[in-house]
Formats: structure tokens, sequence, C-alpha cells
């Protein structure tokens, strides 16, 4: 029974020193079913079909992008998006696919602390996803955001897109029935440079498009927006191809619920929409 004993616990201290030596290899974090970033799950390779994992957050040490991760091996063209689809460093060793019912830019990078720049993180789960939800956080972006598909966007009320460059709007819609709801949106730029612009005509006639918060592109129709505040912007909303192009401000500019919905007649009776209620 003593050479029994001994023969278990030998075997016992072999797996246990064995799992130790594997939790230190770099896709160790495999074995305990979480990993702490986004970066180290590119370097698990999924050992089954089907395999979950949960991961801390985004960024190691983070606070936000963290969610639950299916392993897919049948997959084997689908790219790496940074947020939905996650692809194993190496020989295309397998995917990651994300397990999510809401897709916020965070999940997809978005720093969401008003300094860094989130355009690109915005547009990948813009491109993913055809509702796409907002953290109640500011989100800067350097670029226009352009929605070209049927498209909902949702903030919570306390949501900001703050465009930091003059000149440049924030969403370019250019696909029918999109929906823009509870979100404010600063330009971050204009309160110093928008009376520059203003008494430039040649530069006047092209921002006069650009410097919107809204650009609706010509032939669109179904647009929806409710509960927006649009603060700084030369126009609120831009609507191309009008027949009314004067010139007019909206500092501040709300859209409260059933405010206006864009059809083809208000497109052509209307030219652009940003007087004050």
């Amino acid at each position: 029974m003593n050479q029994i004993s001994l023969a278990i616990r030998k075997l016992s201290e072999n797996k246990v020193e064995s799992f130790s030596q594997q939790l230190k290899q770099a896709d160790g974090y495999k074995l305990v079913g979480r990993c702490k970033s986004i970066a180290e799950l590119r370097t698990i390779r999924p050992t089954m079909h089907g395999q979950r994992i949960l991961v801390d957050a985004y960024y190691e040490g983070g606070s936000t992008g963290s969610g639950e991760f299916m392993a897919d091996l049948q997959d084997m063209t689908t790219p790496d998006d940074g947020g939905a689809c996650i692809v194993v460093d190496g020989d295309n060793s397998g995917r990651w696919k994300r397990i999510c019912d809401k897709w916020y830019p965070e999940h997809f990078g978005a720093y969401a602390d008003g300094v860094s720049d989130d355009t690109q993180y915005i547009r990948r789960v813009i491109n993913y996803a055809s509702s796409v939800h907002l953290s109640p956080v500011n989100y800067l972006i350097t670029e226009e955001i352009e929605l070209n598909k049927s498209q909902k966007v949702k903030g919570d009320l306390n949501s900001v897109i703050t465009q930091s460059t003059f000149g440049r709007g924030i969403f370019k819609v250019n696909s029918h029935n999109c929906s823009i709801d509870g979100i404010s949106f600063i330009c971050a730029e204009a309160k110093r440079k928008l009376s520059e612009s203003l008494g430039n005509r040649i530069n006047g006639e092209v921002l006069r498009a650009r410097a919107s918060a809204i650009y609706v592109c010509s032939g669109v129709d179904g647009l929806y927006v409710d509960n927006c505040e649009i603060m700084n912007f030369i126009n609120g909303v831009f609507f191309e191809g009008g027949a009314d192009l004067r010139w007019r401000t909206n500092i501040p500019r709300i859209y409260n619920k059933n405010t206006f919905t864009l059809d083809e007649q208000d497109q052509e009776n209307d030219g652009y929409w940003s007087d004050s209620i």
C-alpha cells in the first residue's frame, strides 16, 4: 500500500508540475479559461472547436472591451477585425469570435477617454454591426465617419462625440433608414475658427457642407434623429443638393423626439436643417 500511495503521490506531483509549466507558456491562460487582453488572446491557440475564453479587458490593465470569445477552427478566411474576430498569430491557427449582443466601440479598441483618437475604432464597430451602442463617455474623433448601410447608432443621452478637426463633421449618412439617437455632437475647434470661416466666402462654400455634425448625401431618405444635442458646428444637419443654401448657426441645437424625419420631399424643399427650434 505504501508503494501504491507513493506512486499516486508522485504522479500527482508530476501533474501539478506539468500544469505549472504549461501555465508559464505564452498561451497558458487558456488552461484557466481567461486572458488579460486582446493582444494576449492573439497568442492563444485553441485546442478544440467551440472552446471558450474570457478576456479581462481590451488592453492589459484596462477596464473596457472585456468579453467572452468562442474558438472557431472551421473558419479559415474571416480577417481579424480587431473586435468581433481575432485571428491567432501564426499559420492560420484559428479564430476567436466574440460572443456579444450589444456592440460598443470599446469592443474594437476605443479608448473612450476624450483624449485619444477613437476614429478607427468607431469605424470598425459601425462596419461590423448594424446596431451600435455608445457608452456615457466622450469619444474623440479626427475624421468623418460614414454610415453606408441601414444603421442605428444609439447613445444613452450622456454619450458625446467630439470632432477635433475643424471643417469636418461627425457622421456622413450615405444609406436609407439610418437612426441616430441620444448623442451630443461637439466641434472642439469651432469657437476659435467659426468667425474666420464665415468671413471667407471661398472657403465657406466648402466648409458649409463639411462643417456639419450630420451630412446627408443626395437621395438618402428615412433618416431619424432623436435626442441629439449639436454644438459649435456651422450646420446641424446638411442635406446635399438642397435648394435652400443659406448660412445658419446652431449653438446649441437639440432635436427632440419626432422633430423630423427625412424623405425625398423634405430633402428637395429644405436643403439643410440647422436653424434653432
